[in-house]
């Protein structure tokens, strides 16, 4: 319920069964009460619970109706009818002792307004401090500070059910449960999970089978959670039933407000999002060592320009990225191939004289030297040339001046 409210206590009025939460100031921003009301009763009834709900001006007055109310309905008593609210239920709302309650009986008390409209003095001096006390709290003549409920730092919540079962769609359900109150935790403290465990238990072996989430960016929502775990049990052969699910959060962060930049679509913001969850999805199926990523390194080499890296040790740090060449590169960079080239007196391509771009050259760019390699043992020294084909077709050549040969490595599209 934090996340529909920062005020949220459990119900101090003589029971445990109830949540207290103020919803005045916080309706607004769920478009009135109303709106309110009708998105907590829907989150309880996706978590697969069942409430009643009582909306007054005062705690104790809400606790009280809250127990004569319909199953998964709205009760809301305004301040002008609530007194007649109270008077009409039965004394049992108050949660008395037993012999009380049979003393009321004998006295022919059955409701609140009954009990309400005797001398306060004598209620103390028949049947105690305590009833006197309650009835004040729920008519308002006092009022008892309320103590916020605050969310457990450590996040680990459970479920459990009866009959095992080995189904992946009964799992899932059940996770589901669990997924919604780590969802609301998280959001009450703007967290995203960036790792957390599974644990399923199982029946036979008493063992506990467990489930590694390792998002590639922190996730908050509920769908979200269940989307990756659904990818991860695809590659699970469970050694029995499960009657037990226990998740565990071992990493969270912080996250910041999303804002788009003034010359960035929306759209791309969704591609980068759907890139993250494309991976996520490759990683839980084909295994985290078996996806790759190319990252740029500082080397002039074309062919020594780049790596592959796992993906999941990646990071985002754009401080440490190389510098970009300052001549002209292409879209396709392909492992050089041989050419036979006319040079001219300037050493300059003239024309190809053999392969599928054979003909004349127009020369764009060039000649730009690149020598690197000495202390690897693998030193270059290239000439490369943007040149055009009489097909049109734009290439990057080279000329290695070591062995006096001509190369293609890319293709302008």
């Amino acid at each position: 319920m934090l996340r529909f409210s920062p005020d949220v206590m459990i119900d101090p009025f003589w029971s445990s069964t109830a949540l207290l939460i103020e919803v005045s100031r916080t309706s607004r921003h769920f478009d009135g009460e109303q709106h309110l009301l009708q998105r907590i009763l829907k989150y309880v009834g996706d978590m697969g619970c069942q409430a009643v709900m009582a909306v007054a001006a005062r705690p104790a007055a809400a606790s009280v109706l809250s127990r004569r109310s319909a199953m998964n309905t709205i009760r809301r008593v305004g301040h002008s009818a609530l007194p007649e609210a109270l008077d009409a239920l039965p004394c049992s709302v108050l949660s008395l002792s037993k012999d009380v309650l049979t003393h009321l009986d004998l006295a022919g008390l059955k409701t609140l307004g009954q009990l309400n409209a005797l001398p306060r003095s004598g209620l103390k001096a028949r049947l105690g401090q305590t009833l006197r006390h309650r009835l004040d709290l729920v008519y308002g003549r006092l009022q008892e500070p309320l103590r916020r409920h605050r969310a457990p730092e450590l996040l680990e919540e459970s479920i459990s059910w009866w009959p095992p079962t080995q189904q992946k769609s009964s799992l899932l359900f059940a996770a589901k449960r669990l997924f919604n109150q780590i969802e609301a935790a998280l959001l009450q403290k703007e967290e995203g999970l960036a790792e957390a465990t599974l644990f399923m238990h199982l029946v036979h072996s008493r063992e506990e089978h467990p489930l590694r989430m390792r998002p590639r960016r922190p996730l908050q929502k509920a769908r979200d959670l269940l989307a990756l775990l659904d990818n991860l049990m695809e590659q699970v052969q469970l050694a029995g039933p499960v009657d037990a699910m226990r998740l565990r959060l071992q990493r969270k962060v912080t996250l910041l407000p999303e804002q788009g930049l003034l010359f960035t679509r929306d759209g791309d913001l969704a591609w980068q999002d759907e890139t993250l969850q494309l991976m996520d999805t490759l990683e839980s199926r084909l295994g985290e060592s078996r996806v790759l990523s190319p990252r740029l390194r500082p080397d002039h080499r074309p062919e020594e320009a780049y790596f592959w890296q796992q993906a999941t040790s990646l990071q985002d740090d754009r401080t440490s990225a190389p510098q970009a060449p300052s001549g002209l590169r292409p879209l396709e960079v392909v492992k050089a191939r041989r050419l036979d080239i006319l040079p001219g007196k300037n050493g300059a391509p003239l024309e190809i004289l053999r392969g599928p771009h054979c003909g004349p050259l127009h020369l764009i760019s060039g000649p730009e030297r690149i020598a690197a390699g000495w202390w690897e043992g693998r030193d270059i020294c290239r000439d490369y040339y943007v040149v055009q084909s009489h097909k049109k077709a734009r290439l990057w050549i080279y000329h290695d001046r070591r062995s006096d040969h001509w190369y293609c490595q890319g293709l302008f599209l």
